[in-house]
C-alpha cells in the first residue's frame, strides 16, 4: 500500500523494455556529462585575486608601451618627464586643477618608506600572442624579463612548479635563477597558455629564436593561475639580457595603485606617457577579458549539451506516451481492481523518474571523475550553479513526464478490458 509500494512497482517496470530504458538514460547521461564537465572549467577572478598570493600578485594595474621607456616614472627624472607630459596635455601649466589631480595620483606610486617599489618594469621581446585571444599557435611567443626585485618579492598564484627546497616552495620565482638539467632557460607561463596553446606541461620545453636567430630551449618550471601574463613567457632579467642584448628599455609594467584609484592612476599615466604609446589596464579587467573568451567557447559547448538534455527530456516524454499506449489494457485492469487514476500516474512517473535520475546521476559522476585532475590543480567547481542546472533539468523532466501521463490514463475502461 501507499506511494512507496507504487514506486517500487514502477521501478521494476523500467526493466520491461531494457533497450529503450538504456537508450533514454544514456542520452540524458551524455548531456549531463557535457554540462557538468564544461561548467567546471568556467572561471572568474576570485575574491583573493588582488592579494599578493592571488592571481594578480597584488598588482591592480598592468601597462604596456609601444616604445621602450628607459627611466623609472615613479621617481627621479622619469617622474619629472611624466609631469612634463601632463603639463603639455593640460595647457602647459602646473596650475591647472586637472594637472594637480593627476599629480596626486602619480605621487602615490612613489616607493614606500621601506623602499619597496609600487612599479616593477619588465623587458619585452615582441612576438606572437600565446593567449586564447590568438586563434593560431604561437610559433614565437612574447617573452618578458623579470627583474631581480620582483623575483625576490615573490607573489602570484602558482598551479604547478618544479620546486624542491623550502625556499623555492615559499617563492617559486626563485626557479628562474636555478640552472636546469638540460641547460634550457627556465621560464614561467600561465597554466592555460601552457596547456592549450603551447601544449606542454611543467618540465616540458619550447624552442624560440634568440637575438641572433639561433634556436634556444626554454624549460617551463612553473605555471601561473589567473595571471595577467597569459600571452607571454617569463624569464629572469639576466637570461633575457643574454638572449636579447639589443632589446633595451622596459615596455611592460606591473603597478600597485591605491585601492579605488586604479582608473585615475591609469588615466594619468596614459596622458602623461602618451608619447610612448602607454596603456594601463586594470589586471582584473585584463584577466576577465581572457576568461570571457574561454567562457564563449564553454557556452557554445554548453548549448550543445543543453540541446542534448532537452532532446533527452522530450525523448523521455515520447517513451512515456508509447509505454502507456502499449499498456492500456494492463492499466485498465488495474483500474478495475480499484487503483485510482492518480495512483496509476504515480506508477508511471516512478518508472520514468528512475530513468531520469539514473541518467543524470551517471552523467554527473563520470563528469566529476573526468575533471578531477583539473580540480586537483586548484580549480573550483561551481557547485551552486551546477546544482541549479541539474535541479532545473530534473524538475523539467518530471513536469514533462507528468504532463505526458495526465490525459492518457483517462481512457475508457470497458474497451481496454475487452482487448485484454
Amino acid at each position: 500500500r501507499g506511494a512507496a509500494a507504487l514506486g517500487r512497482l514502477g521501478a521494476r517496470n523500467a526493466a520491461r523494455f531494457p533497450t529503450r530504458s538504456l537508450l533514454t538514460a544514456s542520452l540524458l547521461a551524455a548531456a549531463a556529462f557535457l554540462l557538468v564537465a564544461v561548467e567546471s572549467f568556467r572561471r572568474a577572478p576570485g575574491r583573493d585575486f588582488l592579494d599578493p598570493a592571488g592571481g594578480s600578485g597584488g598588482f591592480n594595474l598592468v601597462a604596456e608601451s609601444d616604445v621602450p621607456i628607459f627611466q623609472r616614472f615613479d621617481a627621479g627624472d622619469g617622474q619629472a618627464d611624466l609631469e612634463q607630459g601632463l603639463q603639455r596635455a593640460f595647457g602647459g601649466t602646473n596650475t591647472d586643477p586637472r594637472f594637480r589631480a593627476a599629480k596626486v595620483e602619480i605621487d602615490a606610486l612613489a616607493p614606500g618608506p621601506d623602499g619597496t617599489p609600487n612599479v616593477f618594469p619588465l623587458k619585452l621581446r615582441a612576438g606572437d600572442d600565446a593567449s586564447c585571444l590568438n586563434l593560431f599557435q604561437a610559433g614565437r611567443p612574447r617573452l618578458l624579463g623579470v627583474p631581480d626585485n620582483l623575483i625576490a618579492r615573490g607573489g602570484f598564484q602558482f598551479s604547478d612548479t618544479e620546486t624542491a627546497t623550502p625556499e623555492e616552495k615559499a617563492n617559486p620565482w626563485l626557479l628562474l635563477r636555478k640552472p636546469t638539467p638540460s641547460g634550457a632557460v627556465p621560464v614561467v607561463v600561465e597554466q592555460n597558455t601552457a596547456m592549450w596553446m603551447l601544449k606542454v606541461a611543467v618540465g616540458g620545453e619550447v624552442t624560440v629564436p634568440d637575438g641572433d636567430g639561433r634556436d634556444t630551449k626554454l624549460r617551463i618550471v612553473g605555471t601561473l593561475v589567473d595571471s595577467p601574463f597569459q600571452s607571454e613567457l617569463l624569464m629572469a632579467d639576466d637570461a633575457f639580457r643574454k638572449l636579447y642584448p639589443n632589446d633595451a628599455g622596459d615596455r611592460v609594467f606591473l603597478i600597485r595603485a591605491p585601492a579605488g584609484h586604479e582608473a585615475a592612476v591609469a588615466k594619468a599615466l596614459d596622458i602623461g606617457l602618451r608619447s610612448y604609446g602607454f596603456r594601463a589596464t586594470p589586471t582584473r579587467d585584463k584577466v576577465a577579458a581572457y576568461q570571457a573568451v574561454v567562457g564563449a567557447y564553454l557556452s557554445t559547448f554548453q548549448v550543445l549539451g543543453g540541446l542534448g538534455l532537452l532532446l533527452g527530456v522530450f525523448g523521455l516524454a515520447v517513451v512515456i506516451l508509447r509505454g502507456v499506449w502499449e499498456r492500456l489494457a494492463e492499466l485498465a485492469l488495474l483500474r478495475a481492481f480499484g487503483y485510482r487514476t492518480r495512483a496509476l500516474q504515480v506508477l508511471v512517473l516512478a518508472e520514468n523518474a528512475l530513468l531520469l535520475v539514473i541518467g543524470l546521476g551517471a552523467g554527473v559522476v563520470t563528469a566529476l571523475a573526468s575533471v578531477a585532475p583539473h580540480v586537483a590543480g586548484g580549480a573550483a567547481v561551481p557547485w551552486v550553479r551546477l546544482a541549479a542546472l541539474l535541479g532545473a533539468a530534473l524538475v523539467v523532466g518530471l513536469v514533462v513526464a507528468a504532463v505526458a501521463t495526465a490525459g492518457i490514463l483517462r481512457v475508457p475502461l470497458v474497451p481496454a478490458l475487452r482487448r485484454e
